[in-house]
Formats: C-alpha cells, sequence, structure tokens
C-alpha cells in the first residue's frame, strides 16, 4: 500500500482542523459557522461519514430537515454500521411524514444496538402513524423500550397503559 502523499496529510490535517471547529460551532449554537466548517471539511475529505452526520445535525438544528436527510443519507452511504446515522435519519422520515421510511431506519439501528430504548420507542411511533397504524408492533416496541435503562428515565408503566388502551 502506497504511503499517503504530504499533500493528503495536509488536507487530512487541515479537515481535521475544520471538523473541530464545526463541533465547536455547533456546541455554542452557532450553526452557520459550523455548516460552513463541516462543508470545508467535506470538501477535503468527502470519505468521512462523521463530516456529513455532524453536517446533518445542523440542518437538523436549523430546521432543514430535507437536506439533513440527504447528509445523514451520505453518511449511512460511506458508512452503514452506525446505529446513529440510521437513527437521525429516522426522525428526519419521520418529520416528513415518510413512517414506512422511519421504521426502516429505526429497524436497521436497532440491528446495530439493539438494547437502546429510544430506537424502539421511536419506531413505536412510527408504527403509531403508519396507515393503518401497526397497534401490535407498536406496544411490542414501547414494551422494549421501557425494559431498557436508557428509556427508564423517559417512560413510566402509567404511560404502557395509556399506550396499550390505544392499542385496544
Amino acid at each position: 500500500m502506497a504511503q499517503p502523499s504530504i499533500d493528503d496529510k495536509r488536507k487530512a490535517k487541515e479537515a481535521s482542523d475544520y471538523f473541530n471547529a464545526g463541533k465547536n460551532h455547533f456546541r455554542n449554537k452557532d450553526m452557520s459557522a459550523a455548516v460552513e466548517a463541516f462543508t470545508q471539511a467535506i470538501m477535503l475529505k468527502p470519505e468521512k461519514a462523521e463530516y456529513f452526520y455532524n453536517r446533518g445535525n445542523c440542518y437538523n438544528k436549523m430546521g432543514e430537515t430535507q437536506k439533513a436527510l440527504l447528509d445523514y443519507s451520505m453518511a449511512i452511504r460511506i458508512d452503514n454500521k452506525s446505529a446513529a446515522y440510521y437513527e437521525h435519519r429516522g426522525m428526519c422520515y419521520k418529520k416528513l411524514g415518510n413512517y414506512e421510511e422511519s421504521v426502516k431506519d429505526y429497524t436497521n439501528a436497532i440491528k446495530l444496538d439493539t438494547k437502546n430504548g429510544n430506537f424502539y420507542y421511536n419506531r413505536a411511533i412510527s408504527y403509531m402513524c403508519l396507515t393503518p397504524p401497526d397497534y401490535e408492533k407498536a406496544l411490542d416496541d414501547y414494551n422494549h423500550a421501557v425494559e431498557f435503562s436508557q428509556a427508564r428515565k423517559k417512560f413510566s408503566r402509567h404511560s404502557i397503559h395509556d399506550f396499550s388502551m390505544l392499542a385496544g
């Protein structure tokens, strides 16, 4: 395997610097500056899924769901082993009313991280929004969400009862 050229190393360092600047802008809630920094990083190293993912997070915060969806899709195209990429794209599909695709993405996230209660919870919501709603699968996912420690803080047994009443 050939050694990276000096130019490749310079590009990688510059891209990393832009990426870190983007993360700092994001933390400081300066989304426009963060998008610009992540875009610069992407232009230098377009094979880095995390650059697209982080820019997608900025777009999501800015309410630009379609742009976020495209960036999450690029991140998945580059690296399909990250549950977070599927989770965030699933959220975009859910916001856009595409519940079938949302269910698929949460399913992929669950395959990669089987004990994340938030994935089950969000898939349950997507199941409830399908036409017609799939109450049985939604209730099953909701029960899984409560089962996992992350979700325990968010859900109560009382809300499971309310949810099961909807399912009839």
